[in-house]
């Protein structure tokens, strides 16, 4: 047995001297071309006012979560990044209190690293507005300390020293999402001034949430958005979003009503292709054993797993 174990592990350690030998196999997918088609859209919209929510289109697996996590790196340092992760945040009944704490926990990091006593003064102000509005929105928009608002609007107000005052919406009427949603989307205005830069707001895992749930998710970031120069990346599996759209509102037969409903949550699409055919994908992901194992002439196993493996695709 032991010897068996010892042959084994000869086995795989001759494959990783030669996996780490050889050089990095080239962009396969051509990631690069998708990232760089992206970011020509981004950088148009950075010198423009106007908002842009661009959905990123794609089949399960086909690497939405990696382009997205590449873009934010990218512009990491041009703008604002937020990440909200949908999924991880689908126990809120309100998805706008998921949006909330993704904007909390990025502004808690920002403060933790910066140096300037008045700039983490002002994120950590910043911090406890949105925390308020979050404990208000969990509460049915009832519980909100009214003057705590006041209080904390008006230290942001001096913070941010701007010629042109930041007008916010009146907190006496902050009994429905509507009066939260335009607080909210006032305060990444405010945030926006304050920085100098535009907000880039990253949508990942909607696929994941169940399908009612995924469409007020869009929604919301929506009116958050809406008329608000803030760029938003956002993965969809459109295909699966579409039969969930046309179920949810009994519009099976009507191709097209999907497609007016994206129109209006989405000002851009792009599509991101598969990239090499599957059995070529295949082969150069299985050629590191070829050492170790003898091919069988009479069928050809990797187009067999190709078409089990990959048929989607």
């Amino acid at each position: 047995m032991s010897e068996n174990i010892d042959e084994f592990d000869k086995i795989m350690s001759e494959f990783m001297k030669k996996k780490c030998a050889k050089k990095a196999d080239p962009d396969l997918l051509e990631r690069k071309n998708v990232i760089d088609d992206i970011s020509k859209i981004i950088d148009d919209r950075l010198l423009s006012k106007q908002p842009l929510s661009l959905a990123l289109t794609g089949i399960w697996g086909v690497g939405k979560s990696y382009i997205l996590k590449e873009i934010e790196d990218k512009y990491s340092d041009r703008c604002i990044v937020f990440h909200y992760d949908c999924w991880k945040n689908d126990y809120y009944d309100e998805p706008l209190v998921g949006i909330l704490s993704a904007i909390s926990e990025r502004l808690n990091k920002i403060e933790a690293e910066n140096p300037d006593e008045q700039q983490k003064q002002y994120y950590r102000t910043m911090r406890e507005v949105v925390f308020q509005i979050s404990r208000g929105t969990i509460q049915n928009y009832t519980g909100m300390d009214i003057g705590r608002f006041r209080s904390l609007f008006a230290d942001i107000k001096n913070l941010l020293k701007l010629k042109k005052k930041i007008e916010i919406a009146s907190f006496d009427s902050l009994s429905n999402v509507s009066d939260v949603i335009d607080v909210v989307n006032n305060l990444l205005c405010a945030y926006m001034a304050y920085e100098g830069k535009k907000i880039l707001f990253v949508v990942d895992e909607l696929d994941r949430c169940l399908p009612d749930y995924a469409i007020k998710i869009l929604n919301r970031l929506h009116h958050i958005c809406y008329e608000t120069p803030i760029i938003q990346l956002v993965a969809v599996n459109d295909q699966e979003l579409t039969k969930n759209i046309n179920g949810l509102y009994n519009r099976e037969k009507e191709d097209l009503f999907a497609r007016r409903y994206f129109n209006r949550i989405f000002t851009n699409y792009y599509k991101i292709p598969v990239g090499i055919s599957s059995s070529e994908l295949i082969r150069l992901c299985w050629k590191d054993f070829d050492d170790f194992f003898v091919p069988n002439p009479k069928y050809d196993a990797f187009e067999m797993l190709s078409e089990v493996v990959l048929q989607d695709f």
